[in-house]
């Protein structure tokens, strides 16, 4: 059992929340904690719809065109439905995007994974992190848009950047917080 320090905190580094959090806190931290995660992902499908569009040269991504059939990508890839076009864009897509979630939520295990391989793979890591976060970055701006010209598609990559990097994390936080809390 660990002991008390001030202001809540424990020996070990956990937070103890005491009789000083009521419910309704504890309501809230869990409310926004699954808004937080049913936006980043809203962003998730958008950041892939952006990223096969970039590699197929289709239309725009709007924020209000998101798609929940590029959850079924993965399925219907495997079971054949898709020209190998189609399906290469899926695959890179889905693997960038595995790739950023692991350089944004998983950078220290990620890079101690690889450190057994030797210093020229974490830096081949590291390097691929970061085209990976470049490419979606650049597809984003030129497929996504908010409005019109290129303040749209910027306000778009930025948007799409900052959601997929923080908001799923932080939305599984505040979940694990607001329920120790209730």
């Amino acid at each position: 059992m660990a002991t008390m320090r001030s202001r809540g905190t424990t020996v070990d580094g956990s937070v103890s929340y005491g009789q000083s959090y009521s419910n309704k806190h504890a309501w809230a931290t869990l409310g926004l904690g699954a808004i937080m995660l049913l936006i980043f992902i809203w962003g998730l499908m958008l950041q892939l719809q952006t990223s096969v569009a970039a590699m197929l040269r289709t239309g725009d991504v709007t924020l209000s065109f998101s798609n929940f059939q590029v959850f079924m990508y993965i399925p219907d890839m495997l079971s054949g439905k898709y020209p190998l076009g189609f399906a290469m864009a899926v695959f890179l897509a889905f693997a960038i995007e595995c790739a950023y979630f692991a350089a944004i939520w998983f950078f220290d295990k990620s890079i101690h994974a690889i450190a057994s391989s030797g210093w020229f793979m974490v830096r081949f890591w590291v390097v691929g992190l970061l085209l990976c976060v470049i490419y979606n970055m650049v597809s984003d701006y030129s497929i996504g848009t908010l409005g019109s010209g290129n303040w749209g598609h910027l306000a778009f990559a930025l948007l799409m950047t900052f959601v997929e990097s923080f908001f799923g994390l932080l939305g599984v936080e505040l979940i694990k917080m607001g329920w120790r809390m209730s």
